[in-house]
């Protein structure tokens, strides 16, 4: 047997192999289970630190579900006409600028928690969800696609990028 193989079987056998499919070994060695992460997160939901953050997390949740089921219907709609093929590109452009909106989102709100603090990056955060939420209702009210459409995609990123950058952020450095 080559010496690399012999190696990785002596590497292998001195791992514990777990009890069953629900235990696993946390790094400090110890036995980690299923209800027992269960308690920790509703531990941790009841944490007073945490409870401030839970707004925010739903907040991910339900935009996350608005514009990837909603925003390109809404666009596809105000573009009418019988041309599918012609909807289906123009609300591909524009969600476009959501991506350009994910990348400047993560770096605008990178710059403000590291100048100023995780408190201001999130006062950011809600001025951004209400220049975003206008912008869309905006664009409902006058459900033409145009300049606004191109907007409302922008904001979107930036606004799903900059939440999610500092939401991991917070968890990272508070809990």
């Amino acid at each position: 047997m080559p010496a690399s193989i012999a190696h990785l079987s002596q590497h292998h056998s001195n791992h514990s192999v777990p009890r069953s499919v629900h235990e696993h070994t946390s790094y400090e060695g110890e036995v980690v289970t299923v209800g027992g992460v269960l308690k920790s997160m509703w531990k941790l939901t009841t944490d007073r630190r945490f409870m401030y953050l839970i707004p925010q997390c739903m907040w991910t949740g339900i935009s996350i579900a608005y514009y990837s089921g909603l925003l390109v219907l809404m666009m596809v709609q105000a573009i009418g006409g019988n041309d599918s093929q012609y909807q289906f590109k123009m609300s591909m452009l524009a969600l476009a600028l959501f991506g350009v909106g994910e990348i400047v989102g993560c770096f605008y709100i990178g710059f403000v928690v590291d100048k100023f603090g995780s408190r201001v990056a999130t006062i950011c955060n809600l001025i951004n969800i209400i220049a975003m939420i206008g912008t869309t209702v905006a664009f409902i009210i006058v459900f033409e696609f145009n300049y606004m459409a191109w907007i409302m995609c922008f904001l979107w990123g930036i606004c799903d990028s900059a939440i999610n950058t500092n939401t991991q952020e917070i968890l990272g450095f508070e809990f």
